[in-house]
């Protein structure tokens, strides 16, 4: 049997395929942005690096937080605020608790794309505090 990472693999490289294409949109459209008033240099890769990274990551953190079971609750609320306006059929959770067990058990097997993420909005980061020590080292 095949282990979970390797089972996972395919989402993980879509979901870190995804969060480049992202970023580097991201960064182009800052970098080209605030070229007019900083110029190409140094310290507008660094800017734009940063303000990726922290993006990224915070998405990533978000995507933590929701893995979680933060946000359970507002889900369960308009499933069954759906449930009783525009459905025949009563749902299927009467009750929050089993609602939330439910949801566990299913995320206890899915992916954690949330690392993935979070990794390369730590990786985008370390680039802008690299930049950051080169253009610091030139003046």
């Amino acid at each position: 049997m095949k282990s979970k990472f390797r089972k996972d693999l395919k989402y993980y490289l879509i979901a870190g395929a995804i969060t480049l294409g992202f970023s580097i949109g991201l960064f182009c459209l800052f970098f080209f942005l605030r070229a007019a008033n900083f110029g190409y240099g140094l310290l507008n890769w660094q800017d734009c690096l940063m303000i990726v990274g922290i993006t990224i990551f915070c998405v990533g953190a978000l995507m933590w937080v929701g893995h979680e079971g933060f946000f359970d609750i507002f889900a369960y609320g308009f499933k069954q605020l759906g449930g009783a306006m525009f459905a025949k059929n009563a749902t299927a959770y009467n009750d929050f608790p089993g609602y939330k067990e439910d949801k566990k058990v299913k995320r206890a097997s899915s992916p954690k794309l949330f690392a993935v993420v979070m990794i390369i909005g730590a990786a985008i980061l370390l680039a802008a505090l690299l930049v950051y020590l080169i253009f610091k080292s030139q003046s």
